[in-house]
């Protein structure tokens, strides 16, 4: 448990990452504890300080909601509904079930606005673009949105168009890009940072994608001195 005062805001980012692929089950679980993480932290402070903090909670669960295809007409009538669900609250021991019907809630309007299959896509295409410059493969990303290897690649070509390799060879190409045209760093630094242990593949590789080499891309876009 974390001293009082201090907050593990990463479970907010958990709780937005489940509600955004409705597991509702594992987003329940989250809002627990981000709760208990907030009634320690805030202990102090009193229920004010600890409604304030739970609205917070939800706005961040909000957006994974929004980012999993949920209506944003409907979103809006929950911000309202949970606004009101908190400002009724008589003290602090009623915060934690408006949570968890407002995190319901999402789950439910996720699960209504994109199929089972698109879900799994925007899951995937969001673990590929935090953890791209891992050692990842299908099956590990497969593990993660709760899918077999087959049924992610089948996911992913539907509702993106892409293979898992052109998925995360895109966003190592996007990541490598961002960091070439910072202009501090050499290419191969850039290549180990992007996942590629050999910076000769990693020079074929983003070539192939952009049509340049990574020389010549940091090159032309080196800031230029006035």
């Amino acid at each position: 448990m974390p001293a009082p005062g201090a907050y593990r805001w990463d479970l907010c980012a958990r709780l937005a990452n489940q509600v955004q692929v409705a597991d509702e089950r594992a987003a329940l679980r989250t809002v627990e504890q981000v709760w208990r993480m907030i009634a320690h932290g805030s202990a102090s402070r009193g229920f004010g300080e600890m409604r304030l903090r739970m609205v917070q909670v939800m706005a961040i669960a909000n957006r994974g909601a929004y980012a999993g295809g949920a209506d944003p007409e409907r979103l809006l009538e929950n911000v309202i509904e949970v606004l009101d669900e908190f400002a009724r609250a008589a003290d602090e021991s009623a915060l934690p079930a408006v949570a968890r019907a407002a995190v319901s809630r999402l789950v439910a309007l996720v699960r209504i606005g994109v199929s089972p299959q698109e879900r799994v896509a925007r899951a995937a295409v969001d673990y590929v673009r935090r953890h791209c410059t891992e050692n990842l493969t299908r099956r590990d990303v497969a593990a993660s949105v709760g899918c077999s290897a087959s049924h992610l690649s089948r996911a992913l070509r539907r509702s993106t168009g892409r293979t898992f390799k052109q998925l995360l060879l895109g966003e190592r190409i996007a990541r490598a890009s961002a960091l070439l045209r910072d202009g501090a760093r050499r290419v191969t630094d850039v290549a180990f940072e992007v996942g590629y242990g050999d910076p000769n593949y990693f020079s074929y590789a983003f070539k192939r994608e952009t049509g340049v080499t990574p020389t010549q891309y940091r090159r032309s876009h080196a800031p230029r001195a006035r």
